[in-house]
């Protein structure tokens, strides 16, 4: 009885799924990264080892071998190891502080000699690019739309392909004309999907884009599907942001082109009327100061004019006073 029960408990056991106690190199890496943490990099470069023997062979491992080789003095593993980090070209950019620890290695005397001999068979992984963000996308764009404001007066950023119809290409267009030729103004239009990194104000950014583009009595007027911006040689940033806001408050980014062209009108109008009222300050300012001078001229005429002249010597006492003198002598 007692070995039927035996037998039956074995075919159970036997039954059971087996249970690995293998590590992943996902958990190695882990281990190695607690591990020097907690300033055991001995532990740490064991741990990385391990990692890269099981598969996780990123750059970012071999980045972090090679922090810790440097840590417990194998200076040759260490500029081996990152510099095998720094060979995929992702990680690089995305990492500039390994290339100061490179240098850092080198500068204490490591040489890359290659790596351990365990890891002799072990190649690095490429890195796959993060997704761009939309204000990274913005910044390339940002390139492109300095390139096209050359010689054109607007530029589009893929998103807004549907919104940059025909219709929509002419308005930006025939405003642009409009602008020049009724106030010298030259009007630029730039449309992006986001403000474009590093920015953080779409105003600062539309500011430097005109500076960048070097236009003389202008206005460039920035869309982005969050806001608006504009920026003029003939108009503070203040006033031109306060009609930004307005325009923007007033039309909604519903009509993209619409938005721009309401901006670039409202903006240069201001300058005229600003320009205007200069004109008329300096016309009144200089007449003024002309009737003064006037005044001062005519006052000056008049004291003249009011001035008695001398009694004329009768010629009889002259003569005498001659004779006299002529006399004494």
């Amino acid at each position: 009885m007692i070995a039927a029960i035996a037998v039956v408990a074995m075919l159970t056991l036997a039954a059971l799924p087996t249970v690995s106690n293998a590590a992943s190199g996902t958990d190695f890496y882990n281990q190695g990264v607690a591990a020097a943490k907690a300033g055991n990099y001995t532990g740490a470069s064991h741990d990385f080892e391990n990692a890269l023997l099981h598969g996780h062979s990123d750059p970012g491992t071999f980045y972090q071998l090679g922090l810790s080789y440097h840590k417990i003095r194998s200076l040759n593993f260490a500029a081996w190891a990152v510099a095998t980090a720094l060979s995929d070209p992702v990680f690089a950019g995305l990492n500039p502080q390994a290339s100061k620890e490179l240098d850092s290695i080198q500068n204490a005397g490591g040489a890359n000699a290659g790596p351990p001999a365990l890891l002799q068979n072990v190649a690095v992984t490429a890195m796959k690019a993060p997704p761009l963000t939309a204000q990274q996308r913005a910044s390339r764009e940002s390139g492109a739309a300095f390139g096209a404001l050359q010689q054109g007066a607007y530029f589009a950023s893929p998103e807004y392909a549907k919104a940059m119809n025909l219709a929509a290409q002419s308005a930006l267009s025939q405003a642009a004309r409009d602008i020049h030729d009724n106030s010298n103004t030259i009007a630029k239009f730039v449309f992006l999907g986001a403000t474009p990194s590093p920015y953080t104000s779409l105003n600062t950014y539309a500011h430097d884009l005109l500076t960048h583009l070097n236009l003389q009595q202008s206005v460039v007027v920035v869309v982005t599907p969050g806001g608006v911006a504009a920026a003029s040689d003939r108009l503070d940033s203040a006033a031109s942001g306060s009609i930004s806001a307005a325009q923007l408050q007033s039309h909604g980014t519903g009509d993209p082109a619409a938005l721009a062209v309401a901006v670039a009108r409202a903006v240069v109008r201001q300058a005229d009327d600003n320009d205007s009222a200069t004109t008329r300050r300096a016309v009144l300012i200089g007449g003024a100061i002309g009737l003064i001078v006037l005044a001062v001229l005519a006052t000056a005429v008049v004291r003249v004019a009011r001035r008695e002249p001398k009694a004329a010597m009768p010629r009889s006492r002259a003569n005498g006073r001659i004779a006299t003198r002529t006399r004494s002598r």
